[in-house]
C-alpha cells in the first residue's frame, strides 16, 4: 500500500498549457522580503500569489473528504472549501481503469491582488478525511537584515544516452 503524499508550492503564477500541463512560474521560497508599506495604516500587496497543490493516493484508497485553507498571520483563515466529491471519485476511477498505481488530484489557487495585512507566516493546509497536512508556508519579512534560509537543492543532470531495448515476446 502507498502512503499518501501531499504537497504544495507557492508561485507567482500557474499557466495552464495547451498539451494539459501547468507550468508554475516563479516558486517562491520558504522566506520572502517583502517592502514594507510607506505609512503603518496602509497595507502591502503582492501583485498575485498562487498555489499548487498536488496530492496522490494508492489507487486502492478510498478518500470522502479533501478540504483545502490558507492561515494568515493575522489569525485569518482563507477556506477555499471542499474538492468536489465527483472530482475525487473519477481520480480514483481514472487510475483504477488505467491500472495506475496512484490517484492523483491536484487543487491550483490563485489569489490576485494579495493583500498583506501582517509579516509572518502564511500556511496552506489541507485536510484529507480528517487528517491535517501542512502542505506549503511563506514567510513574509520586511527586515532588510532578515537572512534567507538557503534552500537546501539535490539537482542531477542524467547525461547518459538512454537506450530502449526491444522486449522479446515468446508464444
Amino acid at each position: 500500500m502507498q502512503p499518501k503524499s501531499v504537497a504544495g508550492l507557492f508561485c507567482e503564477d500557474i499557466r495552464s498549457e495547451r498539451s494539459g500541463a501547468f507550468t508554475l512560474i516563479g516558486i517562491m521560497p520558504d522566506n520572502a522580503n517583502v517592502p514594507a508599506p510607506p505609512m503603518p495604516d496602509q497595507r502591502g500587496i503582492i501583485p498575485k500569489l498562487c498555489l499548487y497543490i498536488r496530492m496522490n493516493f494508492d489507487a486502492a484508497d478510498t478518500v470522502k473528504n479533501i478540504s483545502t485553507k490558507v492561515r494568515l498571520p493575522d489569525g485569518n483563515e482563507l477556506d477555499m472549501g471542499p474538492v468536489a466529491p465527483n472530482i475525487v471519485e473519477q481520480a480514483f476511477e481514472s487510475s483504477r481503469t488505467n491500472g495506475s498505481p496512484l490517484a492523483i488530484i491536484a487543487v491550483r489557487v490563485e489569489f490576485p491582488g494579495f493583500p498583506i495585512t501582517e509579516l509572518g507566516r502564511i500556511i496552506a493546509e489541507v485536510t484529507i478525511d480528517e487528517e491535517v497536512f501542512i502542505v506549503a508556508q511563506l514567510n513574509l519579512s520586511s527586515d532588510p537584515n532578515h537572512k534567507q534560509a538557503p534552500m537546501v537543492e539535490d539537482v542531477r543532470h542524467y547525461s547518459q544516452r538512454l537506450e530502449l531495448k526491444p522486449t522479446s515476446t515468446t508464444s
